[in-house]
């Protein structure tokens, strides 16, 4: 949430979600909020990226499990507010997987 935030902040001042991530980029790691979650403590548990500004004003943003925790999952969230839970990481929300939101 707090990267969605950061989007919400980038977009206010370049009226624009693109060129969020490191070096101005589209998609990659943000260049506004920390790469890695939890930001307390020193252990990080998730890669976070922007993973598709698909125009201007829509984006989708992903937390990726570091190593050593399988079957977590992928979380990913949208702009519109829809919320995924890739259990498995294999870029389909399956049966037993979740999305919510709206």
């Amino acid at each position: 949430m707090g990267l969605a935030n950061a989007m919400e902040r980038h977009f206010t001042v370049n009226n624009t979600y693109e060129g969020a991530a490191t070096g101005g980029a589209d998609t990659g790691a943000p260049a506004t909020y920390p790469d890695e979650a939890p930001l307390d403590g020193s252990v990080k548990y998730y890669d976070l990226r922007i993973v598709a500004p698909t125009n201007a004003t829509t984006y989708t943003i992903r937390a990726t499990p570091k190593g050593g925790q399988a079957g977590n999952g992928v979380l990913q969230l949208s702009s519109t507010g829809v919320r995924w839970w890739d259990a498995d990481n294999d870029g389909v929300v399956d049966t037993g997987e979740n999305r919510w939101g709206k």
